[in-house]
């Protein structure tokens, strides 16, 4: 059985305060999770994007190449395999 994560999603510092929230599955990847925020708020998808994700002792971050300023330290969320919910 596949759970579910409930995402509440609040544009910081917008007056009057944009909000979402979305439902995605619990075998989702970080790239499939930022495809669908993009969606929900009507954006075009245009912008790089990181996640960091934090486990006990270690952060990793994921998120698209930045081809004019590669940092090293992200993985790209579309080809690594673990960077799933």
């Amino acid at each position: 059985m596949i759970m579910s994560y409930l995402f509440y999603i609040e544009l910081d510092g917008s007056n009057p305060l944009v909000w979402r929230r979305i439902v995605v599955p619990s075998n989702y990847t970080l790239y499939r999770l930022h495809l669908d925020i993009q969606g929900a708020f009507g954006w075009e998808n245009s912008h790089l994007f990181e996640y960091c994700v934090r486990n006990p002792s270690v952060m990793k971050r994921y998120g698209l190449p930045d081809n004019f300023d590669p940092d090293p330290e992200v993985s790209d969320v579309k080809t690594t395999n673990s960077c799933r919910l």
